[in-house]
């Protein structure tokens, strides 16, 4: 999960964890993260299986908001709305008005439309795609091919008999 070191370094801090007794609760991030890669919308990409949902944020505190982290990972926020649930955009953005925390970085809003956009794209494709194929093994199903030659439907071969004699 996004909680843990990734490759070699997980696995070493998992060993560690399961010798010290604390399977499962040297990471609680971790079901979090399972359940922001399961419930909900790919809003801004589909590259992998994060997703953004109100639900899951609710329940883990902002992450819910996922499939916008996975993309935007330097942003601060995971919620980018004013309206979404992440109590950390909220501290961090208080801390920085305080002065505790500065540079704060948030994605331009165009490059998170075009990231809608293109996932919205993507998903019309995928969409004409399925149907495209699907026609297209339709009317392979039905051809009628005689003599290495393309006559027509099987639902119009009285009609072609007719005219071929």
């Amino acid at each position: 999960g996004c909680a843990r070191p990734p490759g070699m370094h997980k696995r070493v801090t998992d060993a560690y964890a399961i010798m010290a007794g604390l399977d499962g609760i040297a990471f609680p991030a971790d079901g979090a993260v399972s359940v922001a890669h399961t419930i909900g919308r790919q809003t801004y990409t589909k590259r992998d299986s994060a997703r953004d949902s109100w639900i899951t944020a609710l329940i883990t505190l902002g992450e819910g908001y996922h499939n916008y982290h996975h993309i935007f990972q330097t942003d601060y926020r995971n919620g980018i709305r004013w309206w979404q649930w992440d109590p950390t955009k909220w501290m961090i953005s208080l801390c920085s008005r305080g002065g505790l925390a500065r540079n704060l970085v948030r994605v331009p809003d165009f490059k998170i439309q075009r990231a809608i956009l293109d996932t919205q794209f993507q998903r019309v494709r995928a969409h004409h795609r399925h149907h495209l194929a699907r026609a297209q093994h339709q009317v392979l199903e039905h051809a009628v091919f005689e003599g290495g030659q393309f006559h027509g439907l099987a639902g119009d071969r009285e009609d072609l008999s007719a005219g071929i004699q």
